[in-house]
């Protein structure tokens, strides 16, 4: 099984990575992370360096965004902001974030946290595009072409480790014309 989230989603997915890991569960095979949201604390620089330039998320909005989640909450609690979290043990992660998002930084950092705890992480940051950039498919070659890259990272860790199908499903038989 493979996770995916974007934005607040994509770091609510390694959050929920973090806390099964500590409850002692099963990892899935993979996760992939669309410009997440990693740091409430909102300490990346990317947040003003990228105001003007990102068209889909304002970094005023940010920390209204984050009390109201966070409800008097220590902003670097781990679960909340897994930027702060030691990543040991998670899964093979893909991380996908535009060049002019103002989350860029979180994914950049989140990225390098995960490296440095010996975790599997690619980290691809996509030139001139924009927060979830990826749901513009329909009109976007450089979404479709994302998309396509997460179907392949996927794939490669997930399928490895598939039952097979005879495996996985009960054999139908034919009836018999004796009944």
């Amino acid at each position: 099984m493979a996770v995916l989230g974007e934005s607040s989603g994509g770091g609510l997915v390694l959050a929920m990575l973090l806390k099964l890991r500590d409850e002692g569960f099963h990892l899935p095979t993979a996760a992939v992370a669309l410009s997440p949201w990693t740091d409430l604390a909102l300490t990346g620089s990317s947040l003003q360096r990228n105001a003007e330039a990102d068209p889909m998320l304002r970094g005023t909005e940010g920390a209204r965004l984050a009390s109201y989640y966070l409800a008097g909450a220590d902003p670097r609690t781990p679960y909340a902001s897994p930027l702060y979290a030691d990543p040991t043990g998670l899964p093979p992660t893909l991380i996908q974030v535009g060049s002019d998002e103002i989350l860029l930084d979180d994914s950049v950092r989140m990225a390098e946290r995960m490296r440095a705890a010996g975790c599997q992480v690619e980290l691809e940051i996509w030139p001139r595009m924009p927060h979830a950039w990826q749901v513009w498919a329909r009109v976007l070659p450089e979404a479709r072409a994302a998309i396509d890259r997460i179907g392949t990272f996927v794939q490669s860790k997930v399928e490895p480790q598939a039952a097979p199908l005879s495996a996985a499903r009960p054999v139908a038989t034919p009836p018999s014309e004796e009944c």
